[in-house]
């Protein structure tokens, strides 16, 4: 390789393993145009945080975690986005109720709850180009629930939010 962008993508190519099975002579020509990523057949990019409903519910923070993997040739890139579609109680002090997404330690970002998505709405957050994901990571939703004139209550039966299979992570990858 002339540059060390083509001893990647070069690398790139032979850690595919759908290339390797396209390669039908003993050497591969790799340039700076050949596309060395997993199809799209292959790799769709989004993947569904949960199958079912997950609920929290009382006063508080409360951490949903979420193990997500994509292919091993992937690179997080710019334009990947995490869609939590939530539904939460509408009782909620929603000056200080928020919903914040974490990807490993690194908290990508917060949103206060709002009552126009209280019976059903989306919050996206937009992950760092330059996030390191790996082949397998965590994301975390995590809420900080306060009751309406509460003053602090810790009742345990109200409020509660809830994450459904709508939830997605699109990520980007190169």
């Amino acid at each position: 390789a002339r540059t060390g962008g083509l001893l990647k993508k070069a690398a790139q190519f032979v850690a595919n393993q759908e290339l390797m099975k396209e390669t039908t002579g003993p050497t591969e020509s790799v340039t700076a145009q050949t596309s060395t990523s997993t199809s799209v057949l292959q790799y769709q990019g989004s993947r569904q945080l949960t199958t079912g409903t997950d609920r929290v519910s009382g006063t508080g923070q409360h951490t949903l975690t979420y193990v997500l993997s994509v292919p091993i040739d992937r690179t997080n890139s710019q334009g990947s986005v995490v869609h939590l579609h939530l539904r939460y109680a509408d009782n909620l002090n929603f000056k200080n109720s928020l919903v914040t997404l974490k990807v490993g330690d690194q908290t990508v970002g917060s949103a206060h709850l709002d009552r126009a998505r209280a019976n059903g709405g989306t919050y996206n957050f937009r992950l760092p180009a330059k996030l390191a994901l790996g082949n397998s990571f965590t994301v975390s939703v995590v809420f900080n629930l306060q009751l309406a004139g509460s003053g602090g209550t810790t009742d345990v039966t109200t409020p509660w939010a809830e994450l459904d299979s709508q939830s997605t992570a699109a990520i980007k990858t190169m």
